[in-house]
């Protein structure tokens, strides 16, 4: 469906949006801070070493095609992030019901 807007030009609503993928989540304009203080807030949770390589597998995910060795390669990857420091960190912050050590709170 997206192919149809982007040859037609057409508008769509904030709901056909949501529906196609292009945005994950729509907000009245008065909810707008809130809701991106809350995105904010879990990417600052998330692991930023894990962060840093996703958005490079992404990266390369988008110029390569799905093969049985690029699956291995994404496989190894995660089992490989889930040995790290970082992960052990995450883990423990999770069971110790506290937040990760790299946490910052936004300013």
């Amino acid at each position: 469906m997206t192919g149809r807007f982007a040859l037609t030009g057409e508008r769509f609503d904030a709901a056909t949006a949501c529906a196609i993928g292009l945005v994950h989540e729509t907000c009245p304009a008065s909810e707008l801070e809130a809701a991106g203080r809350r995105v904010v807030e879990h990417l600052l949770l998330a692991g930023p070493e894990a962060v840093a390589i996703t958005k490079l597998l992404i990266e390369e995910a988008v110029g390569t095609p799905f093969t049985a060795e690029f699956r291995d390669r994404l496989v190894e990857e995660a089992a490989a992030r889930r040995r790290t420091p970082e992960a052990a960190e995450g883990l423990a912050s999770f069971r110790e019901k506290r937040k990760p050590r790299w946490y910052s709170k936004p300013a």
